[in-house]
């Protein structure tokens, strides 16, 4: 039975989210750690949405039973590691191709690894590919080509942690600076609301007085939209 393999990378939680059933909505809240955790153990009870992962999926229509096909940024992280001599197979290139919703619809690259497993197969495309032009289609053609076609696109490079060598935070990727910071004010809010929720629980009949700046926002809330009325004569 012929197989077609493909794979691609995405990163979350962004640009890429991670959507939980109903149910686990009630026990893990969004953002938090525990969540990626599951996702990652148990995968099959989660959906994940996001460009890298449309972009996957229409990658994945171009694999054939001799053709495993990966993203851009796979191929150029397994190309730099064939570099450095951890083997992963030779390396196939089939032209561009408009990918509906990819790069804004400009022509992606098709980048495989050769499965096939007919060795008489593989000895016919050796000789056929002869006849055409000389062309040296190595590692390190694929991994510069990728790195230079990522950079021409604004693509994101993957940053994976490797033994022994430190993330440098200067090379973190863009989307991931911005999620830290929307997530730390997201964290702030929420811990403010649990403190004032514990005060609100703890305080004796009759209230407790409320904090200032709630009681600022809250008449800066009433006196915008008293202004948004028209008036009337």
């Amino acid at each position: 039975m012929d197989v077609k393999g493909a794979r691609w990378i995405a990163a979350f939680p962004s640009p890429n989210v991670t959507v939980t059933s109903q149910e686990l909505q009630s026990t893990v809240e969004y953002l938090a750690e525990e969540l990626e955790n599951r996702a990652d153990d148990t995968p099959a009870l989660f959906d994940f949405l996001g460009r890298d992962i449309d972009s996957g999926f229409r990658v994945a229509r171009h694999a054939t039973s001799d053709r495993f096909v990966a993203s851009v940024e796979l191929a150029w992280l397994l190309s730099e590691a064939h570099r450095n001599q951890f083997v992963v197979g030779s390396f196939g290139y089939h032209g561009r191709h408009i990918l509906k919703g990819v790069i804004k619809d400009r022509p992606y690259p098709i980048i495989s690894l050769d499965t096939e497993r007919s060795a008489t197969r593989r000895d016919v495309r050796t000789l056929e590919q002869a006849l055409y032009p000389v062309r040296d289609l190595n590692a390190l053609n694929i991994r510069n080509f990728c790195e230079a076609f990522m950079k021409d696109e604004g693509m994101e490079f993957p940053l994976l942690n490797r033994y022994g060598i430190e993330i440098d935070v200067a090379q973190l990727p863009t989307s991931y600076v911005k999620f830290q910071q929307s997530a730390l004010i997201t964290f702030e809010e929420n811990a403010k609301r649990q403190k004032a929720e514990q005060e609100a629980a703890d305080a004796p009949e009759g209230g407790i007085d409320i904090p200032s700046e709630v009681t600022s926002q809250t008449d800066l809330q009433v006196k915008n939209s008293e202004d948004a009325v028209p008036s009337t004569c």
